[in-house]
């Protein structure tokens, strides 16, 4: 070979191949693989969901003890172990359907606003690459933990199948609704991120993006008319994956049919979220185009969650508590319409639903309740997770602990400077009630008991709320990471509110009638705030002189505000137990973990 001839070889622009390995994944990608695998929490949050999946499969077992036990010969105990297989298998579908969801969420929520909370985002305009090199980097690298979950799951699945009944179909199936559901919301997610000022208020939008996405469309149109929406619901509701799920576990594991004939195969659902994933990336690619070129520019930078600038507050006097008072002055600083956006959906929506059902419909106090009472306790679970660690990530935590300000005080700010912007769900729900109350006028305040609800609801929601602000400033003082420290708060209320119930009424079949379903479900649901709120919320609607409590008997409202006044103490000494063990973490010291 020549000189010239390898000059020209040296030269070459590479093959598209070449070029497509070299951009996917690409650098970012591989920095974040790297930096996670540092983490002490990567590992252990695999532990903790091995763990939950043999956690699952040990309760699948335990429950069809009974069955075993009571089979006589041994074509009854096969019979029995047939039943196991399509239990144990939809267990765990759904399980990694809810959990790899909330994983992608964590995952991704502190792509770009955890890099413009470092100062390392206005470095990434140094190097050449592209906006939507980032965009994939970041999302690579948040499925590539996923991808690990995934697989961890695998041999159970396949274990499963020795017990017979199960086929490949399903197997296909199940992961082919689930994967690309789980890429849509690692996509919104991602997106938010870009104009998000905390990990946790990302994971948020993210996970409200995708579930409006799969719910907005259909019962708009069934507010407005059902004639015509119906059949739109029903067609469009067959590209909504856990609708579509829940008919490949109902039809191809357990056989029975799901009542709705799809009009589309399950993979026809599953292209449709990867399509949905391509344009929501498009447009990420494009906002993080434009928020580079703004800086590059050498524009005032926009403020996530501000507009462009935020209003200096009035008030200029700190007091005693400095971290309270600038927890609440951030708030202060938001554009007026950002503050009245759920107010005024909230309204539309309720407008359309009380125009398409009537005012005496008793169908929406219920709906209420539920999701009112859920998003109370989403938003104290994310709203504390990442108090400490976002000091940590601005570094500004040192400078907190130069000042004169103890660990409890800093703590004590970050609880109260949350809870106090907490209000507004609460008076939603309260609100809804007087208000409709008043509107219908159908005797549902009609005496004077009808009205211990009111007094009712301010119990049955803030100490829970408060315990869980409690656990996430633990949770942020313990974990570095904000979105795995919200996650871990989220699970942890998953766990005890749900977890807990489920592993009783178990427990109860199994030891049936050593151990009936009052005696081990009914103490567990007393401290269930959703129990509560659906109790009080029936007892209220029908004009009751009694509280019927799910696995005890129906007690006078007298006699229930106590019961109430009582779990009110248990959590509020939970939150403050949680306060103390937060204030004395090694976070303060230096030693928190990676």
């Amino acid at each position: 070979m020549t000189d010239h001839d390898a000059t020209s070889a040296a030269g070459a622009r590479p093959g598209f191949l070449a070029r497509l390995a070299a951009t996917i994944p690409g650098p970012v990608f591989m920095r974040e693989i790297n930096a996670a695998g540092r983490r002490t929490w990567t590992y252990v949050t695999r532990g903790l969901f091995v763990m939950g999946l043999a956690g699952i499969m040990g309760l699948i077992f335990v429950s069809h003890i009974p069955a075993l036990r009571a089979s006589t010969t041994g074509l009854a105990q096969v019979q029995a172990l047939q039943g196991l297989a399509p239990t144990a298998t939809a267990s765990l579908v759904w399980f990694l359907f809810v959990t790899l969801s909330l994983a992608a969420a964590s995952q991704c929520g502190g792509a770009i606003c955890d890099e413009r909370r470092k100062g390392s985002l206005a470095s990434l305009l140094t190097t050449p690459l592209a906006a939507w090199e980032i965009i994939m980097g970041k999302l690579l690298a948040g499925l590539a933990e996923l991808l690990l979950l995934g697989l961890a799951s695998m041999p159970l699945l396949l274990a499963v199948r020795v017990f017979g009944g199960l086929s490949a179909e399903t197997v296909f199936a199940s992961f082919g609704v689930m994967i690309p559901s789980i890429i849509l919301t690692a996509s919104f997610t991602v997106l938010a991120s870009i104009g998000a000022r905390h990990a946790s208020a990302a994971m948020l939008t993210g996970l409200g993006a995708t579930i409006a996405l799969w719910l907005l469309p259909p019962l708009s149109l069934l507010l407005i008319d059902r004639s015509w929406s119906s059949r739109f619901g029903a067609v469009w509701f067959d590209f909504v994956p856990p609708y579509v799920l829940g008919r490949v576990t109902t039809e191809l594991i357990f056989g029975q049919s799901f009542g709705v004939t799809a009009s589309v195969p399950w993979y026809v659902a599953g292209l449709a979220s990867l399509a949905a994933s391509g344009v929501v990336l498009m447009v990420a690619t494009a906002l993080l185009r434009r928020t580079l070129a703004r800086e590059a520019s050498g524009a005032t930078p926009v403020v996530p969650g501000g507009g462009k600038s935020v209003k200096t507050p009035r008030s200029r006097e700190v007091g005693d508590q400095p971290v309270l008072w600038r927890e609440v002055q951030v708030r202060r600083g938001r554009r007026w319409w950002r503050m009245l956006r759920w107010p005024v959906a909230i309204l539309l929506i309720a407008s359309l639903w009380y125009l398409s059902n009537g005012f005496a419909s008793d169908d929406a106090f219920y709906p209420v309740a539920f999701v009112g009472i859920l998003l109370c306790l989403i938003i104290a679970a994310t709203s504390t997770a990442g108090a400490i660690s976002t000091e940590r990530e601005s570094r500004t935590l040192d400078s907190l602990l130069a000042t004169p300000l103890t660990p409890a005080d800093i703590v004590k700010g970050k609880f109260l400077g949350a809870m106090r912007h907490m209000w507004f769900w609460p008076t939603i729900i309260i609100g809804h009630y007087v208000v409709m109350a008043i509107v219908v006028q159908a005797g549902i305040m009609s005496t004077a008991r009808s009205a211990w609800p009111l007094l009712a609801y301010p119990l049955i929601l803030v100490p829970p709320m408060a315990a869980l602000c409690a656990s996430g400033v633990l949770m942020s003082a313990l974990i570095r990471k904000t979105s795995t420290a919200t996650t871990v708060n989220i699970c942890l209320g998953v766990a005890v509110w749900l977890g807990l119930p489920i592993l009783a009424a178990i427990l109860s079949q199994m030891f049936r009638p050593f151990l009936t379903e009052r005696e081990v479900l009914g103490p567990i649901l007393l401290v269930n705030p959703v129990m509560h709120m659906f109790a009080t919320t029936d007892a209220g609607m029908r004009d009751r002189e009694v509280v019927n409590l799910l696995g005890l008997d129906d007690i006078s409202w007298p006699t229930y505000a106590t019961v109430l006044g009582v779990y009110s103490i248990a959590y509020l000494a939970t939150a403050r137990g949680l306060l103390a063990a937060a204030s004395r973490s090694r976070a303060w010291t230096g030693g928190a973990n990676r």
